[in-house]
C-alpha cells in the first residue's frame, strides 16, 4: 500500500488560487501562484491613532517558488492584481506547517 503522509502537494493545489507580482527592491520582478491568508486589518500604531483600515496579509507559496521566496526583504512590493491591491513586505520568514510565508502590509 502506498504511503498517503507522502507526496501530498497535489492536496494544496487548491489552495494556490490567486497570482502575486513581486518586485524587489534591486529591480527583480516574478509572478507566482499564492494562497492568500487575511490577517484583518492592521493595529494602529500608537495608543493615540484611530482605527487603521489597512489590511495584514500572509501569502502562502509554492515548494517550487522557495528559493526566490526566502530572500525577500522589506522593500519588496507585491501586487495582487486581481484585487487591485499593493502590500509592502514585512518579512519573509519559514514556517514550520507552510513553508515560506511572506507577511506583508497594505500599502
Amino acid at each position: 500500500m502506498k504511503n498517503p503522509w507522502y507526496d501530498t502537494d497535489a492536496a494544496y493545489e487548491p489552495m494556490f488560487d490567486e497570482h502575486a507580482s513581486i518586485e524587489t527592491p534591486d529591480g527583480r520582478k516574478n509572478t507566482f501562484e499564492v494562497a492568500v491568508f487575511t490577517d484583518g486589518t492592521g493595529d494602529p500604531l500608537t495608543d493615540g491613532m484611530l482605527d487603521s483600515e489597512r489590511e495584514d496579509v500572509m501569502f502562502v507559496f509554492k515548494k517550487s517558488d522557495w528559493p526566490f521566496v526566502k530572500g525577500l526583504t522589506r522593500g519588496a512590493t507585491l501586487t495582487r492584481p486581481e484585487r487591485n491591491k499593493t502590500y509592502a513586505v514585512s518579512e519573509a520568514k519559514y514556517d514550520s506547517c507552510f513553508g515560506w510565508v511572506v507577511t506583508a502590509r497594505e500599502k
